[in-house]
């Protein structure tokens, strides 16, 4: 273990063994994970054995693996998560769908897409809504109005929010962190579209 640049590497080998569905895994990995010390940003993985294809989708260019968007795990480290239950429901859960991925071509517990794509997905799940563009004026409304169940659906469907999609929002406005986060991730969806839009004048 080495503490630099606060944060803390903690490098060596992990030993998956695990199965699902009659598949088996039983193989060692050479990693780093990177703890950031005082910061908001999550815990993350580095495959320091370049054990993982470079061209899996779920590998970030400089050896990073790509667990589950940001907004997820600072959730359940917010709701008590524990370093240990971390590695074993996301790193350990990352290595077994890679190798299942590889003798299958599929993935076994579902595949979340990067960037804002990703997010709405997150975000859809959540709201109940599988619509994109509906996801985000849902996520718009909570981020800017206050929550009023008479008010009409944001989503467009002409029913009044409360008959709707209301028990989705109104969760939000009732979890402080939840609602933050998704104020934060609305943010970074815009700025993304923007420079999307800026890129094609």
């Amino acid at each position: 273990m080495t503490v630099e640049d606060s944060q803390i590497k903690l490098s060596g080998n992990i030993e998956i063994n695990r199965e699902w569905n009659d598949v088996r895994l039983n193989k060692d990995y050479s990693i780093t994970i990177i703890i950031p010390i005082e910061s908001n940003q999550v815990p993350y993985v580095i495959d320091a054995g370049n054990q993982i294809d470079s061209s899996y989708p779920h590998r970030y260019k400089d050896g990073g693996l790509c667990l589950e968007i940001d907004t997820v795990i600072k959730l359940k480290f917010l709701n008590g998560m524990t370093l240990s239950e971390w590695m074993l429901n996301y790193v350990e859960t990352y290595f077994f769908s890679y190798e299942y991925f590889k003798r299958y071509g599929v993935f076994p517990f579902g595949e979340r897409a990067h960037g804002i794509i990703g997010l709405l997905d997150y975000y859809g799940e959540k709201l109940n809504e599988t619509d994109l563009t509906k996801t985000y004026c849902l996520m718009r409304y909570i981020a800017t109005k206050p929550y009023r169940g008479h008010f009409k659906c944001p989503c467009g469907s002409q029913k009044h929010l409360r008959d709707c999609h209301g028990k989705y929002v109104i969760a939000y406005y009732n979890n402080f962190d939840a609602y933050e986060f998704l104020k934060q991730d609305l943010s970074l969806i815009e700025y993304t579209l923007y420079k999307v839009r800026k890129g094609k004048e």
